[in-house]
């Protein structure tokens, strides 16, 4: 007897009844993966300098997945549309081995690659050629072909010369020792070293949370603070800025140490005024625009002839430390346990900073806290911020206790928190906290990196009593 299937039996009873039989649907293709290419937007080169090593400018050219995929690798083509910049600058791609090759105005690298969120395809070499002149400008098309998936392509504007602002040196020395209270004027003075005028500038003063340089006074100007204290002025100014031209603020912008001042930084720019340098100069301050008249420019001395055309952004900026003399002093904090043998207390261990000069801690020098208890107490719970560190040589265990990198103002107060237990009391026994700096070794395998450095200026209250009494 013939078998016949449970669907083939209801798909022949649904078309005996006139019934629509629904059939299996092949499951759609997976849309094709989006690719896109990234590069450089502008590079501005300077125009020939008729030696035999002319400067020049590289950028690398990627291609990025819009959507992080699985690094399954794929082969791709990249193409160079090199044709705008003939006779004016010369253009060479290559990446690694032998996939990247040139005919004529056109270059390709073809090779394959996993593309998990973005991978490098393609370096490109520009240096301007002899005899071009400032003032051209260009295009690099950049397209791309990838098998199973679409690739947004990218262009790259090319120019020859413009506009290269630069600071010119304020006769401040690179470290400036002040009091705290006392201010020193800013003396900003900058040139166009380039070869087309700048339009509009922007002027930035910046400095750190000790210094005070946020006047509200001229009206051209946005006066900002940051959630740290740190303080930044910009200011705005219009008008055409020739190549060769010299100048500085009328106004030499005044630089004040505040009460908690120690270890600070005081730092200024100048730059073109467009919406992309607007943007990065804001950040995320609180600003507010000054109420007074505005802040204006006069013509500064020349410019040394010997400064040389870049077109080079680093220079745009000088900056300098502000050591202001200000004591700083810490006071390491003990504690005395009170008890019978077998009972648990709780007892912190850390410092009061006293100031007045403000202090900081980074990953390159730690504040810590060294906690050794005296003998007959044992630890039932520590801080997840101390660490047991076991001396060797004695087989006795200490602690050591790291808050994460942070700044600290007259007034703050560390404490670790330890949950111990009295096993015993051991007449005369003392622990102690030891509060110190240090700082990084040169030995990566180190336990207990760098040296330990006295902390504050007065180092004779780094160091507190740990003790038991009975209760």
């Amino acid at each position: 007897m013939k078998k016949i299937s449970l669907l083939t039996a209801a798909a022949t009873g649904a078309a005996a009844l006139g019934l629509a039989v629904p059939y299996a649907q092949a499951a759609p293709a997976p849309a094709p993966r989006e690719l896109r290419l990234t590069a450089a937007s502008h590079v501005a080169l300077p125009v020939h300098d008729g030696s035999a090593d002319p400067a020049q400018k590289s950028f690398s050219v990627s291609l990025r997945a819009k959507v992080k995929g699985d690094n399954s690798r794929v082969h791709y083509r990249v193409s160079f549309d090199l044709t705008a910049l003939k006779g004016k600058v010369d253009a060479k791609v290559w990446y690694g081995g032998n996939s990247c090759r040139r005919t004529g105005d056109t270059a390709v690298c073809e090779s394959d690659t996993g593309v998990y969120d973005a991978a490098k395809v393609a370096i490109v070499k520009l240096r301007p050629a002899k005899g071009a002149a400032s003032g051209f400008t260009g295009a690099i098309k950049i397209s791309g072909e990838v098998a199973g998936a679409t690739v947004t392509p990218w262009t790259t504007k090319v120019q020859l010369g413009g506009p290269d602002l630069a600071m010119r040196p304020s006769g401040l020395p690179l470290h400036v020792d002040t009091k705290p209270g006392a201010s020193f004027a800013l003396p900003v003075a900058f040139s166009n070293k380039g070869t087309e005028p700048a339009e509009g500038l922007l002027v930035r003063l910046s400095a750190t949370p000790g210094l005070d340089i946020a006047h509200g006074k001229y009206g051209n100007c946005l006066y900002g603070t940051y959630k740290d204290g740190s303080e930044a002025v910009l200011c705005e100014f219009s008008g055409s800025f020739a190549p060769g031209g010299s100048w500085q603020l009328a106004a030499n912008p005044s630089v004040k140490a505040s009460p908690e001042s120690f270890s600070e930084e005081v730092g200024y720019s100048v730059n073109e005024d467009t919406p992309e340098e607007r943007r990065a100069s804001l950040g995320k301050a609180t600003w507010t625009r000054g109420t007074g008249a505005a802040l204006k420019l006069k013509p500064a001395a020349a410019a040394p002839t010997a400064l040389s055309l870049d077109l080079n952004p680093y220079d745009n900026g000088k900056y300098h430390y502000v050591r202001v003399d200000n004591p700083r002093d810490y006071t390491a904090v003990g504690a005395t346990l009170k008890g019978r043998p077998g009972e648990t207390v709780a007892a912190s261990f850390g410092f009061d900073f006293k100031g007045p000069g403000r202090t900081g801690t980074n990953d390159e020098s730690q504040l810590v806290t060294r906690v050794t208890l005296p003998a007959g107490v044992s630890v039932v719970k520590r801080p997840a911020d101390c660490e047991p560190v076991k001396n060797r040589t004695a087989g006795t265990v200490w602690y050591r206790c790291v808050k994460p990198p942070q700044s600290f103002k007259a007034g703050a107060q560390v404490r670790f928190p330890f949950k111990l237990k009295i096993d015993r009391i051991v007449a005369g026994a003392k622990g102690q906290a030891w509060f110190y700096h240090q700082l990084p070794t040169v030995d990566p395998d180190a336990p207990n990196a760098g040296p330990q450095v006295p902390a504050g200026d007065d180092p004779a209250d780094n160091r507190a009593k740990i003790t038991v009494v009975r209760r």
